[in-house]
């Protein structure tokens, strides 16, 4: 909406309480009614003026708006951009920790296998340990009662 265009003539008047104060102030009838003319004439003269400054700034405020939503839209283009580049960001560290936590995964089973085998070594040796000194306290035994 470019340029301006005068609203249709509306002429104010003022209220009768006003017109009141006038007259009483002054004590001619006719300066009085000179005096609400011109206050009804400066009133209709703002509100010409104000009806046009009112369209300037609705056309002002339009442009406004207009290159607020353009900024907004760039925002939002950015933003997703943003999000974008962080969904990448986050997909690379899932796949650092999936990684790392596959290896934690291998290192404890590792680490159980090794716990198997000591515990089945040291449950063989005890039993060997054990079977030798029976047969030893056997082998004791039977020449004490041989003799």
């Amino acid at each position: 909406m470019s340029g301006y265009t005068m609203q249709r003539e509306t002429t104010y008047h003022l209220n009768e309480s006003f017109k009141a104060l006038l007259a009483s102030a002054f004590s001619n009838p006719q300066q009085s009614e000179v005096f609400i003319k011109a206050f009804e004439e400066v009133v209709n003269d703002r509100a010409t003026t104000q009806a046009i400054r009112l369209d300037r700034l609705k056309d002002e405020a339009i442009q406004e708006i207009r290159n607020e939503l353009l900024t907004k839209e760039v925002f939002q283009s950015e933003m997703k951009a943003t999000k974008e580049v962080l969904q990448s960001q986050l997909k690379a560290i899932e796949a650092k920790l999936e990684s790392e936590i596959a290896k934690i995964k291998t290192e404890i089973a590792e680490v159980k296998t090794n716990t198997i085998r000591w515990v089945v070594g040291v449950g063989i040796t005890a039993t060997i340990v054990s079977i030798t000194a029976n047969f030893a306290l056997i082998s004791f035994l039977i020449d004490k009662l041989m003799k």
